[in-house]
């Protein structure tokens, strides 16, 4: 499944980066106010941030609200004479006309080459889904949170240290260093080198 749901072939990419047709789309989360930061807050930490706070996965959530409503009115469109365009005109019958005047655009950014002045949305925003998704705030995590976190971190290695080491084959070195992580004064040092390599890794989302 991961081998699969990697892969691209390189006729896909070519004609994905030559924006001259339209049977693939990339959809990819994008926030072009924070262009200098991920776009996902969840991201950080290996994709394991959203486990540190809740509101980065809220900000997340909401920005993928965003981008899906963007990507259907402003990239997921087909120029007027395209196959699938004419189709549904042509089901629509008596009310081609008014869809026509309802959810005919110009062509998308992308567009490169021409392909007619006059598109259409393939999946219209219609009633409470066209109303604009408004953009997210990003969320913030304070320097106390993240102390709370290292300290369910050596909580955790603390309980799992003993039944990981049972095992004969375990050096009485690696026990003894394992045991003095978990005891003060080294527990002290341990925890405050976690805070800083975490507050490092999340420093442009610290509330303050």
């Amino acid at each position: 499944m991961l081998l699969s749901q990697s892969r691209f072939l390189g006729e896909s990419l070519a004609v994905l980066a030559s924006g001259t047709a339209f049977s693939r789309f990339v959809i990819a989360p994008s926030d072009p106010d924070q262009k200098a930061k991920d776009a996902l807050q969840c991201a950080s930490l290996g994709a394991f941030g959203g486990f540190m706070e809740r509101s980065f996965r809220a900000h997340d959530f909401l920005l993928g609200r965003r981008n899906c409503q963007m990507f259907l009115k402003t990239h997921f469109r087909l120029p007027l004479g395209n196959p699938v365009i004419v189709a549904g005109q042509a089901e629509a019958g008596a009310f081609a006309e008014k869809t026509k005047s309802m959810f005919a655009s110009d062509p998308p950014p992308s567009v490169t080459s021409p392909h007619g002045k006059v598109w259409m949305e393939v999946i219209p925003l219609v009633g409470t889904a066209a109303t604009p998704v408004p953009e997210p705030v990003r969320g913030t995590i304070s320097r106390d949170k993240i102390k709370s976190v290292a300290d369910q971190i050596l909580a955790r290695l603390d309980a799992v240290k003993d039944p990981l080491l049972v095992d004969a084959r375990a050096s009485g070195l690696l026990k003894l260093l394992a045991g003095l992580a978990c005891t003060w004064p080294a527990r002290f040092i341990v925890r405050s080198k976690l805070v800083d390599a975490l507050a490092a890794t999340l420093k442009d989302d610290i509330a303050g």
